[in-house]
């Protein structure tokens, strides 16, 4: 069954993970397979019949044939371009006997194993005409007995039911499901005209999870087999996919605007009423487990966090601690090229023992919606600020909606919260004036504008760069060479480190980089500047300074011999951090959040001024005079691995800290 581990690292996200959800009941007995012999694929009708020459299948090659045959319960397959496009291979639970099962020239992605472990689906290209398309496909453990299972549509996402005789799908954004041997004719379950994507069949065959949606709002749903009794389950537009979990509920980020947010990552019953918190890595395998080759109970992930590159993990407790953040990671794939899309037979955990419910369910009852507030000009990249916006909503019990500043105008929202930035802001004017004059108050994130009418939540961006340069410059003792990088012109960065470096006459910039300066470039040039200036004693950038650190460390670098310099405030930085004081234990560094939680502070702020408060003109700053300004964590040698603990526990990627409700009242508005 197919399953996504998009829940561990979140921000990743701006990062997807892939995980398999099974049952502790043995699955039903399903036909065997003889795969001394090619599965014969059914002749199709007409209507599915391609209109060029139909995929000639061909006996594997003696590269991809395994030479033990006998197939590991928890033998793992996932997808790589290791071999310069996209294949489907195979692998031992420990990382061993790697396989090229798909073996062929065009992409083959999404590898789902069936519930008994002796075939795969996946999807390819192959087949593609022209105009271009993919299909479902479906192949014996070894890769042999190749069968184009779907011939009409774009089809994507396979996913077996729980006895292995039919796999749903999704075909031109509907879902379907076929008989899983090519027989008779694929059956459309939902025929709307939404989007509907990512179907995952129950590990009991009773339920089929799906999402619909557009781009940037997706709700998960739950049908019978045959497409009868269809239930929203979530409801605020954040859900683009689910797993099942060991015993037949849903893991899922959170979703519902009608209740108090408490879990990130929520398990709900499949009638979407009780929901528990799943809470963050390293509890992933209370109900979506894999079974080692010594049958430890792990996570399976496929993560990039790690080692620059998407690598496919086990994740426990008993295993060893190789990077040093308090629980045992191993890379299976370990290689360079990028392994994705991992998935393991449901057969693999029989017998595995189902954990209990973490917390007590929480019955899902709508509160009274006073308010209703709109974010507007969502990124995926940003999506920890979409989840502050919405943690916040769901505290208040108000209703959230999307959209950008135009449609929330027309929707008539009591306030806007805009996310983003000094680059975009000035092209936002007419309408930040258009909410204004229909009396909806607009908040901006990290951005400063002079139209009147729009407050600005952000950090003081010129006291984040003098507490974060001050610190280097102390740290060489004031005297010596230097380089820095000011990345964000409309900061003005630059002004703050020149006014600050009439205070240091000992320092001499040797190298400087602006706004026009290509940031790709940054991990090579770090390093030519180590090599050029052997006296260099520091470097600053306004970020990508997870880059020039793993540009030190790529070209052999010790840390001993790094140039003094800031660590970004995420997972990666904190876990470089960690991993050069593991080899250098006079390594020091210093973080600071740029910016933290002003998502959620904004929601506050929004709340208490359409709730009847007077902002106190007095607190705000600024260039234009309407900035609210939140304080900015600072992480040191002192409190570094608590912080990388806390964000580890709360499946956190960027340092994020909040003001309490109090605080924000309390501070910003008068009584």
């Amino acid at each position: 069954m197919k399953k996504h581990l998009i829940f561990l690292f979140s921000l990743l996200l701006c990062l997807i993970f892939v995980i398999t959800s099974c049952t502790n009941t043995p699955p039903a007995v399903t036909p065997e397979i003889e795969t001394e012999t090619p599965v014969v694929t059914t002749a199709p009708t007409e209507e599915n019949i391609p209109t060029e020459e139909p995929v000639v299948t061909t006996a594997p090659t003696e590269e991809n044939i395994p030479t033990e045959e006998p197939v590991i319960p928890c033998t793992i397959t996932f997808e790589s371009n290791r071999d310069g496009n996209w294949e489907i291979y195979r692998m031992a639970p420990d990382g061993s006997e790697n396989i090229n099962l798909s073996n062929n020239p065009a992409d083959d992605t999404k590898p789902a194993w069936s519930p008994d472990g002796t075939r795969i689906a996946f999807v390819s290209n192959r087949a593609a005409s022209e105009e271009g398309s993919q299909q479902i496909f479906v192949m014996n453990a070894d890769g042999s007995g190749m069968l184009q299972l779907t011939f009409t549509y774009w089809s994507d996402s396979p996913s077996w039911s729980h006895d292995g005789s039919q796999i749903t799908y999704t075909g031109d954004n509907d879902i379907f499901v076929i008989n899983a041997d090519g027989s008779g004719e694929p059956v459309n379950l939902t025929n709307s005209t939404e989007k509907d994507v990512n179907p995952v069949w129950s590990p009991d065959g009773s339920k089929i999870a799906w999402s619909t949606g557009e781009d940037g709002n997706w709700n998960l749903f739950v049908m019978d087999p045959d497409g009868g009794n269809k239930k929203q389950i979530t409801d605020n537009g954040q859900v683009f996919s689910a797993v099942w979990t060991i015993d037949g509920r849903l893991w899922t980020n959170w979703g519902w605007k009608d209740k108090e947010e408490f879990c990130q990552n929520c398990v709900v019953t499949a009638d979407g009423m009780e929901i528990v918190d799943g809470g963050g890595k390293g509890t992933i395998s209370n109900f979506v487990p894999f079974v080692t080759a010594d049958g430890d109970r792990v996570e399976l992930a496929a993560v990039d966090s790690f080692e620059g590159n998407p690598e496919i993990y086990i994740i426990g407790d008993k295993l060893p601690d190789t990077l040093g953040i308090g629980i045992g990671i191993i890379n299976l794939t370990n290689n360079p090229a990028d392994d994705i899309n991992a998935d393991w037979p449901l057969k693999c955990l029989a017998g595995i023992e189902v954990s209990p419910i973490v917390s007590e369910p929480t019955k899902l009852e709508p509160e009274h919606e006073e308010f209703v507030f709109g974010y507007a000009s969502y990124d995926p990249n940003q999506g920890r600020r979409e989840a502050n916006f919405q943690m916040a909503c769901n505290e208040l019990g108000i209703q959230c909606v999307y959209g950008e500043i135009r449609e929330l105008i027309d929707q008539d929202v009591d306030a806007i919260i805009q996310n983003s930035d000094n680059i975009t802001v000035p092209g936002l004017h007419t309408d930040i004036l258009n909410a204004r004059d229909a009396g909806i108050p607009v908040f901006l994130l990290d951005a400063e504008s002079i139209t009147h009418g729009a407050y600005s939540i952000t950090i003081d961006h010129s006291k984040w760069a003098k507490t974060s340069f001050g610190w280097l410059l102390e740290k060489i003792g004031g005297s010596g060479e230097i380089a820095y990088f000011d990345l964000d012109p409309f900061n003005l960065y630059t002004d703050v480190i020149n006014d600050l470096l009439l205070e240091y006459p000992g320092i001499k910039v040797v190298e400087f980089r602006d706004g026009k300066y290509d940031s790709s470039k940054i991990k090579p040039e770090t390093s030519d500047f180590v090599f050029t200036y052997p006296d260099l004693k520091a470097i600053w950038s306004s970020y990508d300074n997870n880059q020039a650190m793993w540009g030190l460390e790529g070209n052999g670098i010790p840390y001993d011999q790094w140039p003094v310099m800031i660590c970004e405030a995420n997972l990666d930085g904190l876990l470089l951090w960690e991993r050069a004081k593991q080899e250098y234990p006079d390594f020091d560094c210093f973080a600071v959040a740029n910016p933290p939680g002003i998502a959620y502070d904004a929601v506050y702020a929004a709340y208490y001024l359409v709730s009847g408060y007077e902002i106190d003109e007095s607190v705000l700053s600024g260039p234009y005079g309407q900035s609210l300004y939140v304080d900015f964590p600072e992480i040191t040698n002192d409190n570094y691995k608590q912080v990388l603990e806390d964000m580890q526990k709360m499946n956190w990627y960027e340092v994020d800290q909040f003001m309490t409700p109090d605080e924000i009242r309390e501070k910003w508005f008068l009584e």
